[in-house]
């Protein structure tokens, strides 16, 4: 029998005549496979074609369409696990046209077109409109790369030599010779016009009934000699559950998308069986269908197939087991989070002074946490110390020891004091599971299961979610190392939210971390609570040394021919800084632009010492900074305001832009563009530039405090000159044209790269100017094109996490002023008559954006205005609906005064309440609560505002809501009471106030699930435990007989299997299939599991056929069991089970 991990290439074929075919064209035949996956119901053939082995395929008997063929594909994924590249081989209806001369026996091969469009459309998954063309409404995954570069390859050798196909069909028939009859090539090819139809009740062939009349036949040239005697056609192939026998929708579909040929598999496998799909034509796709073209198109097509994968080498296939998702996996990491720390790491590595940070690596602290599993090790530090440095050598070191082990994984987070908006908990924890999952063959299921549970409905998941999936993740690998820098740097309220979550995942994964922060003390007393190991970062004098000696050509050239005064700086630089190396590079940066020995020696004399000389360091470069030539003291002042006023990091484009602005211009003047390293350089060591990024930023977090404290000294009117710039550039004629509807639309992002800043951002620091309502806003507001434009850049943010939701047009200046909150400019606007009730496409107005955004002002001098206070958009969105999503009391204080309906009901029927529930504002559901808002109010799916907060784990707004007479009991349309929201949710501190509370456990919901079930299903070890501890039923089983056993085994979760089992879960109950749980688990392969349940006893009558496949690995993981003293029942039934003696 064939070992069924021996074959890479899977090909599918849809009916009898397809398989003969592909069988005929195999150079070797193998014996069927030794086993298969439970429940695969397909018939194999096995052989070797070339030098790859493949495995082909057939649906069953009368069976048809998309759904069946990713059934197939699906059951061969699964018994062939290391199958790479994909085959959708046989016959198809030609979509002939002026264009495309395509006739019976020709091929057709499924290639992306032009636009970026997968080979492949599904036809019947669109929609119809009267007068319009056909718009497809989903659209399927291209072919893998290596099979189209084939396919071109394959493309380039027949035009040059010609092909051999027909020669190929003939010699197969030769050589089977009963296959004469039904697949060689016909002599007659009639393409009747499109308003010839055969009639359906005759059963006759066409010669007889439709006949040979000129008139009801298509004139064609015939194919000259030299014409390959069966044409190939690349383009887009059409799919669906239905045969194509419509000439007029044929060629419609032919001449709007380019269609060449109709099948009806191909769209079940593209999304799921990445594959290429091969066509020969047999008939026209018209009512003039019969079979007599089948054999020989299905002849060809496998012909061809062959000459296609003897093209390609099977180190190529091989290589796709890392490569073959990589597009579809990087598009599934993007939608984790787009935070990724890597590029800076990387500058970081690229700055090290070589030799730097390498002690630690050697201390006995350091060599403790790394060979520990489950170590915490803290790394505190004085600011400058070199913390973070320390911290990148630590992830390369590591990176290095293990970067060939598939089972170690290195992650890492570098907190960033201007990034904080960036970076919530969720992103950060997102990022972890990110890293985890880029550098592996597949994408963990955990993450998968994630996406498919979100991509439906386009939510994003929650931050529990996420956590579970991250410590599901985690569990995965042998070793997990977790680097945290900067600590400090995060703000208190998310740090500390932060930093519970960190350790929690420690403790249930084992996963070792070595976090570094400054001497915080709520940072101290957190590592100090969890009796963690500690080492402070300090910069050793060697350290100093080599640094001092890796920058001194930075120094006047006197300092270069004078070694004496190199070791004075070096002994002088080395005291002062005291172990801070961001002091030492300050110190050696004073003295550049000294002209003599004497000066150097003076200058070195009265450098400050300790964590106090930051800010004199920092106010020295200021003065000096003072002390330029007009040009450039000018240049660097706003250098650096716009580096410490701009609201994010700005990259060295958009920097300069900046710079060159000139406001009150229309244009801007290319020859005003500073150069950046000028740049840089008159700035005297207060920025630099990332070098993967390309981001200008403070050299420290210390320069961030300082300027923070000192900014309105060094830059009083910074707000008003960033406003003015702004506004400026997104005035500028070329930049204010209106866009289109796609962000890739709009050149002028590429040629005016401030503008994305600009237009988010202006009214942000017109907000803190002094020119609110100043008659260049005013401009910029009454130009309707620049509206648009701006409104077209905000819809495009890819941070979704901003409140607001402008349409793609309508928006006016009076909802641009509304939403940055600039009251002086909406009187100015008011004054002048712009309509205050103006509605945008979504029917926002600009109180709807106020009211989100929580402008207290500007809500007042709308309902002023006499603004109608419920006067909703086109989800029945009211002003107190955002303002209660978003937690604005102020705000919803005033709408409530001026009359808005407490209990309007918005979208879906919720209620401001439910929102306000939904978002975990707890001050605005006691606010409604308090306005006799309906504590119980259900929404159109039977939501009340306790089950939302339940579902989204706002444990403090639950607590509140039961206070003020809540159902705790009360059921959604699904039957899931708020204590199974919460369970599945995994929202343990909610589960405990329910609990607490006399929540009713047993009620079953959908499916027949408890909430213990819900807990289970989806990984929620802690709510297990809780359930059980409140006498939940450990063997309840839902409505196909699972029970919370055999549901963590489906998953694969050790630790929920474990728990259950400690607890006394039986481990042979059947579901209503006859499955026990390690009947599950072995069918999903699901080892760790697998090994426990025969551990605890499970009973391997109806399981041993499945763990055949896995018996090597078991056996390996009972042999080491056994070394440690246990595990010998197990060995014993493994070796039964393998027919071995033990």
């Amino acid at each position: 029998m064939s070992d069924p991990k021996n074959y890479t290439v899977g090909w599918i074929c849809a009916i009898s005549t397809e398989y003969v075919a592909a069988q005929a064209f195999l150079d070797e035949k193998h014996e069927g496979p030794e086993y298969l996956a439970r429940h695969d119901k397909n018939d194999y053939t096995l052989g070797r074609i070339g030098k790859h082995n493949v495995a082909i395929a057939v649906l069953p008997m009368g069976e048809y369409g998309t759904v069946s063929a990713a059934r197939v594909a699906e059951d061969l994924i699964h018994s062939f696990p290391n199958i790479r590249i994909g085959l959708m081989v046989g016959i198809g209806g030609g979509a002939p046209s002026e264009i495309n001369d395509i006739r019976l026996g020709d091929i057709v091969i499924s290639m992306p077109s032009s636009n970026g469009r997968g080979g492949v459309i599904q036809y019947d998954f669109g929609k119809t409109i009267q007068c319009q063309s056909f718009q497809p409404t989903g659209f399927l995954n291209q072919p893998p790369t290596i099979l189209c570069a084939a396919v071109n390859g394959l493309n380039a050798h027949y035009e040059l030599e010609g092909h051999q196909l027909k020669d190929m069909v003939n010699a197969v028939l030769k050589k089977k010779p009963r296959l004469q009859n039904r697949y060689r090539r016909p002599t007659c090819d009639r393409l009747y016009q499109s308003h010839v139809v055969h009639p359906p009740e005759s059963g006759s062939s066409c010669a007889q009934v439709c006949g040979n009349d000129q008139a009801s036949l298509v004139r064609r040239k015939p194919r000259i000699d030299y014409d390959d005697d069966s044409a190939i056609h690349y383009g887009l192939i059409a799919s669906a559950n239905q045969l194509m026998k419509d000439a007029l929708i044929r060629d419609r579909l032919a001449a709007e998308k380019d269609v060449l040929c109709f099948e009806m598999e191909a769209a079940g496998l593209m999304n799921h069986f990445p594959c290429l799909i091969i066509r020969g034509i047999c008939d026209y796709s018209d009512t003039h269908k019969n079979n007599d073209w089948q054999g020989y198109a299905a002849m060809v097509a496998a012909a061809y197939t062959k000459d296609l994968l003897c093209r390609i080498v099977p180190q190529q296939v091989d290589g796709i087991v890392d490569t073959q998702y990589d597009g579809e996996q990087e598009k599934i990491l993007t939608w984790l989070t787009s935070l990724d720390f890597g590029p800076l790491q990387n500058d970081l590595i690229g700055r090290k002074q070589e030799g730097t940070g390498e002690w630690l690596v050697e201390t006995s602290e350091y060599q403790q946490w790394e060979t520990t599993r489950g170590c915490i090790l803290f790394c505190p530090g004085i600011p400058g110390a070199g913390k973070t440095m320390t911290a990148s050598f630590v992830v390369d070191h590591l990176r290095r020891k293990h970067g060939k082990d598939k089972d170690v994984r290195v992650i890492f987070i570098y907190f960033n004091y201007k990034k904080q908006q960036e970076m919530p908990p969720i992103d950060i924890f997102s990022s972890l599971l990110k890293q985890l999952s880029r550098n592996g063959s597949a994408i963990p299921v955990s993450v998968m299961t994630l996406y498919k549970k979100h991509k439906f409905d386009q939510s994003r998941p929650s931050l529990e979610e996420v956590l579970v999936a991250l410590q599901s993740t985690i569990r995965s690998f042998a070793k997990t190392f977790i680097i945290a820098d900067a600590l400090d740097e995060y703000e208190t309220p998310s740090r500390i939210n932060f930093m519970e979550k960190l350790f929690d995942i420690i403790e249930k994964t084992d996963a070792n971390l070595l976090a570094t922060s400054r001497f915080v003390g709520t940072v101290e007393a957190m590592f100090a609570k969890k009796n963690t190991l500690s080492r402070e970062i300090q910069a050793l004098p060697a350290d100093l040394d080599r640094f001092v000696d890796g920058n001194v050509h930075k120094l006047p050239p006197f300092v270069l021919h004078n070694s004496a005064l190199q070791d004075v700086i070096k002994q002088e630089i080395g005291q002062a800084a005291s172990g801070m190396f961001l002091l030492a590079q300050l110190h050696l940066q004073s003295l550049c632009g000294l002209r003599s020995p004497k000066a150097v020696k003076l200058a070195l004399k009265n450098l400050r010492k300790g964590v106090d000389a930051y800010d004199h360091a920092y106010h020295e470069a200021m003065q000096r900074i003072k002390a330029q030539v007009p040009g450039s003291r000018e240049l660097a002042i706003e250098a650096l305001s716009w580096i410490i006023l701009a609201r994010r990091p700005l990259s060295v484009t958009e920097l300069l832009h900046a710079l060159a602005v000139e406001i009150g211009e229309s244009t801007l003047d290319e020859e005003n563009i500073s150069d950046v390293d000028h740049l840089v350089s008159v700035c005297v060591g207060l920025v630099t530039v990332d070098n993967e990024s390309r981001i200008v930023r403070l050299v420290h977090y210390t320069a961030q405090e300082y300027f923070q404290k000192s900014k309105d000294v060094w830059f009083p009117h910074g707000h008003d000159i960033l406003t003015r710039k702004c506004v400026t550039y997104l005035t500028f004629d070329a930049s204010s044209g209106q866009p289109g509807h796609n962000k890739g639309d709009l050149d002028n992002m590429n040629l005016y790269p401030l503008f994305d800043y600009s237009a988010q951002n202006w009214g942000h620091h017109a907000l803190l100017s002094s020119i609110d309502g100043d008659e260049l806003i005013l401009r910029l507001l009454e130009n309707s094109s620049s509206v648009s434009a701006c409104n077209q850049v905000m819809i495009w943010e890819l941070d979704m996490s901003q409140p607001f939701s402008f349409t793609r047009t309508g928006a006016q200046g009076v909802h641009l002023a509304a939403f940055f909150g600039l009251p002086k400019t909406i009187e100015e606007l008011l004054n002048k008559d712009h309509n205050y009730d103006l509605q945008d496409y979504m029917g926002r107005t600009a109180l709807s954006y106020a009211a989100e955004c929580g402008h207290k002002d500007v809500v007042k001098i709308l309902l002023d205005r006499k603004a109608p206070v419920d006067l909703y958009d086109c989800y029945k969105s009211t002003p107190l609906y955002f303002a209660a999503s978003a937690g604005h009391t102020a705000v919803l204080n005033l709408l409530l005064d001026r009359g808005a309906f407490v209990d309007f009901e918005g979208f879906g029927r919720m209620s401001p309440l439910e929102r306000a529930s939904a978002s975990g504002h707890v001050d605005a559901v006691r606010l409604l609560l308090d306005r006799q808002a309906d504590v119980n109010h259900r929404s159109l799916v039977f939501w009340t505002p306790l089950s939302i907060a339940s579902y989204k784990g706002h444990a403090a707004v639950v607590q509140l809501l039961l206070e003020r007479g809540a159902f705790i009991d009360c059921e959604d349309q699904d039957n899931a009471t708020p204590l199974a929201r919460a369970c599945a949710g995994g929202h343990e501190t909610v589960v405990r106030v329910l609990l607490s509370k006399n929540a009713d456990a047993t009620i079953k919901g959908k499916y027949g699930r408890t909430p213990l079930l819900c807990a289970a299903t989806n990984g929620h070890s802690g709510i297990v435990s809780l359930l059980l501890d409140y006498g939940s039923n450990i063997d309840t089983q839902d409505r196909e007989g699972s029970t919370a056993l055999s549901l963590a085994a489906s998953r694969g979760d050790l630790q929920v299997a474990r728990l259950l089992l400690e607890r006394g879960a039986d481990v042979n109950i059947q579901d209503r299939q006859g499955r026990t749980a390690l009947s599950v688990a072995t069918e999903k392969g699901h080892l760790p599991v697998m090994d426990i349940l025969l551990e605890k006893g499970a009973n391997m009558n109806n399981a041993d056929e499945l763990i055949l496949p896995h018996c090597d690995e078991l056996l390996e993981r009972a042999g080491k069991r056994l070394k440690r003293g246990g595990g010998s029942a197990l060995l014993e039934k493994l070796a039964q089970c393998k027919h071995v003696r033990p």
